[in-house]
């Protein structure tokens, strides 16, 4: 039980990362980061898929 708590936490943080670095890639490549800020619930819906 322990174990898949540590896998499922581990999932969520590689998937946050990844939705966090190509935000960052996009805003890096557009030079606007005003948007990232209305990203965040994309996260929430992406932990939720996940879990």
């Amino acid at each position: 039980m322990t174990g898949e708590i540590f896998r499922m936490i581990a999932a969520n943080a590689a998937a946050i990362f990844i939705l966090a670095l190509l935000m960052w890639l996009i805003a890096v490549r557009i030079n606007d980061p005003s948007f990232i800020d209305t990203c965040w619930g994309a996260g929430f819906v992406v932990v939720a898929w996940v879990s």
